[in-house]
Formats: structure tokens, C-alpha cells, sequence
């Protein structure tokens, strides 16, 4: 929230310098100005060309500056020069302003850069036509290098920015003061959410449990398939807050990053027990299969068997009755640092077009029937990536079944070995 006022800081710098610059150029424009008039109106026409009486006294004043060097130029109407400096550089034909007008260009004399005040002077007997040789109006120019404008220029931006040194820390204290003030209630209300467990779902469970309970009376077909229809979607409910709470808490870094040694063999196998009977009352197969050796890794433990436990109810709803299900735990033998946690199937699968899109929060497959918030893969992913590891889909291997869809999820883990075991 901070970064905008950290972005305004240069834009500030670089505006402050635009401004800068233009008002250092306007007191010295006005006075280059009043020196172009000062010199037109020292310009005669004597015999039918133009000649420049300038005073010696004017002519050591327009020069005399201790910081920049003054140059002017006093050209004829036939380009022959009356008075001044011969190399100064010439305007653009297009760009000669109407007589007793002054006009500003920036421009480079003797490799530094200038600034200068020019006008034209039309003189009675010298006008462009009266003249037959003449072609252009007595041009009057008046520059200057721009020492003095950068000084002040350098100058304001000092005064405007040495401030903001002590204003902007000031500021984005205050704004992150402010900030956490205001948003420590919703942190609060936020860590009690996430604190939440899913026993706590106690108007939900009621609700279910009240429903069941009625479909145990004597009532119509009618009452029944409402009462049914509610406990379905009780449980549905219930089952998308336990998701969202859980993917909050995989989303916290600050409660999930609290890792320990945890042996991969035995959380995997416990969670798989859990599920034992949600697979026999569909008619599956879930098998399970690990080293015959321990396996650690880093990790929270309550993150990786929510993890875990998503893969295998993913793999249950969406296999049909009498499907298989295996989950392993194995390392690979050109790569024992890593450890695969594996979720296999034989159920509808995963096309290869949706498998990127399917850990994203809320996405499911068009056309896939099935109970699923499409909350399992995202919860899945945040864990995994919490955990520094890798997510894979690809379809299953079973050589048995090789003509069945399915998928296997993989995931891999950062292998741990205890001192003594360290290959």
C-alpha cells in the first residue's frame, strides 16, 4: 500500500525540474528581451544600409556578466553583418518573427548551449522590396550560455526536494500508522476465522443432523426428498467452509511456515486409514504403497495431510464405484534427495488442456459430474508451494488398466536426512 507514495517520489523530482526550469528561464528571457529592443533601436539607416550606433558604454553593459558569456548579432537585409558576433548560429527561415516581435530558441554557439532573444526591424528606405539586392528585414539576435538558469534552476529544486527527504519517511510513517490502525480489527476477525476448525460448523452439522434425524419418521415422499435435498446441501456447505478455511490457512504464511522433521511414511499412511471407509462404501480399491524405509521431510504437519487428504477425496468423488486408488511415497534412483508423493486413479482423468487450469480457486471441468467445490487442486497448490515443491498431472500408469482414464497427481518434496543417515 505504501509503494504508490515511494513511485510519487521521482515523479515528484522530475516534475519539480520542469518547473524549475521554466521559471529560472522566464527573469533572464525578459532581460535577454529588453536587451534584443535595447540593440533594434540602435540600428539607423544610413545611405541606404543599415548601421549599428551602439555606444561603447551599451556595448560593455549588454557584455558585462561575471557568470555567462553574452553574444549578439546584427545582420542586414542582405545577410551582410552590421554589428556583433559573425558565427552565431541563424534562425530557421520559417522561424523569423514579424518586426518588433521577440521570439526564444535554444541553440549551441562554440560547443555550449544558449539561449536565445531574436526579432526583426523593418527600417524606412531598408523594408524587403524597395531595395532591389535586399530579400529579409534587419535580423537582431541577443544570447546567452545558460550558467545563471541552471543555478537557479538547481537552486529551486534544492529548496523543493531537501524538504521532501524529511516529509516523505514522515508521511509513510503516518499512512502506515494510519493503515494499521484501521485494519487491525480485520486482522483479528481474519486470524479467528482461520482459527476455525471444522467441528466448529455447529449450525451446519445441526442442520444435517435434524435433517437425518426427520428422514427417520414417517413422512410423505414428498417431505422426504425435501429433507434429503437439505441434508445434501448441508453437508455440501459444510464441506466448502472446511475448503475455504483451510485454503486461508494455506494462503498465511505466517501460521503455515511453522515446519518441523516429519516422517512422510507415517502421515501418509495414516491419512490414508482415514479414508478407508469413504472408499469401501464406494466399492474402491485404495491401496497404499511406500519404501521400506523411513522418509523425511520439512513441513507442517497439519498443512501436508490436509494436502494429502484433498488428493484422496478428489480421487474418491471423482473415480467410479469399483475404481482403484494407490497412494506411494517413493524416491527415484537417479534422484534420492527427492520424495514423490503420489495419488493415482482409475477415474474420469484430467485433459491435458485443463490440467493447468484446474488448480486455480472455483474451476471446474465443463461437463464433469461430480459434488466438488473445485477448491481441492487450489488448496493442493498453495501447500506445495508453501512447502517449496513441485506439482504434477499426468495421466495414470497402471499396466493392468492401461485402456482406463485416470490421472496421477504427483508431488515432490525436498528429501531431510538425520545426521546419521546423510548418504
Amino acid at each position: 500500500m505504501l509503494a504508490p507514495l515511494l513511485l510519487l517520489w521521482p515523479m515528484s523530482i522530475a516534475v519539480t525540474y520542469l518547473v524549475a526550469k521554466s521559471i529560472a528561464n522566464g527573469p533572464f528571457d525578459r532581460a535577454l528581451e529588453a536587451d534584443a529592443y535595447v540593440i533594434a533601436r540602435q540600428i539607423q539607416p544610413v545611405n541606404g544600409v543599415a548601421e549599428l550606433r551602439l555606444p561603447d558604454a551599451t556595448r560593455d553593459f549588454l557584455r558585462a556578466d561575471n557568470v555567462d558569456s553574452v553574444f549578439f548579432q546584427v545582420l542586414g537585409t542582405r545577410g551582410e553583418l552590421v554589428g556583433g558576433d559573425r558565427d552565431m548560429p541563424l534562425p530557421h527561415e520559417d522561424d523569423r518573427p514579424q518586426a518588433g516581435i521577440v521570439e526564444f530558441r535554444d541553440d549551441v554557439l562554440r560547443g555550449n548551449n544558449i539561449r536565445v532573444a531574436y526579432t526583426t526591424v523593418d527600417l524606412p528606405g531598408l523594408a524587403p522590396g524597395r531595395d532591389p539586392e535586399s530579400t529579409q528585414p534587419v535580423l537582431v539576435q541577443v544570447a546567452e550560455t545558460l550558467d545563471k538558469r541552471s543555478q537557479l534552476a538547481n537552486d529551486i529544486i534544492k529548496g523543493v526536494i531537501l524538504p521532501q527527504f524529511v516529509i516523505l519517511p514522515l508521511a509513510i510513517i503516518l499512512v502506515w500508522f494510519g493503515l494499521s490502525r484501521g485494519l487491525a480489527p480485520l486482522h483479528a476477525l481474519q486470524s479467528n476465522i482461520r482459527a476455525q476448525r471444522p467441528d466448529d460448523l455447529s449450525p451446519l452439522a445441526g442442520l444435517r443432523m435434524q435433517a437425518e434425524f426427520a428422514l427417520r419418521q414417517d413422512v410423505s415422499m414428498d417431505v422426504q426428498r425435501s429433507l434429503e435435498q437439505i441434508a445434501t446441501s448441508s453437508e455440501h456447505a459444510a464441506r466448502l467452509v472446511t475448503q475455504l478455511l483451510a485454503l486461508a490457512r494455506a494462503e498465511n504464511r505466517a501460521t503455515g511456515q511453522i515446519f518441523s522433521r516429519i516422517e512422510l511414511t507415517t502421515l501418509a499412511r495414516s491419512a490414508v486409514r482415514d479414508w478407508v471407509q469413504a472408499a469401501l462404501a464406494k466399492g474402491m480399491d485404495l491401496g497404499y504403497e511406500e519404501p521400506p524405509y523411513p522418509i523425511e521431510v520439512e513441513g507442517n504437519v497439519v498443512m501436508l495431510r490436509e494436502m494429502l487428504s484433498n488428493l484422496i477425496d478428489n480421487a474418491i468423488r471423482y473415480t467410479p464405484r469399483g475404481g482403484r486408488i494407490t497412494v506411494r511415497v517413493r524416491t527415484k534412483e537417479h534422484d534420492i534427495d527427492t520424495v514423490h508423493l503420489e495419488v493415482e486413479d482409475t477415474g474420469l482423468g484430467i485433459p491435458p488442456a485443463e490440467r493447468e487450469r484446474v488448480v486455480e480457486r472455483f474451476y471446474r471441468i465443463l461437463g464433469r459430474e461430480g459434488d466438488g467445490s473445485g477448491l481441492g487442486l487450489a488448496i493442493v497448490k498453495e501447500i506445495v508451494t508453501m512447502h517449496g515443491g513441485a506439482l504434477a498431472i499426468e495421466d495414470h500408469v497402471y499396466q493392468e488398466a492401461p485402456r482406463l482414464a485416470g490421472t496421477l497427481v504427483r508431488v515432490s518434496l525436498q528429501r531431510v536426512y538425520p545426521s546419521r543417515d546423510k548418504p
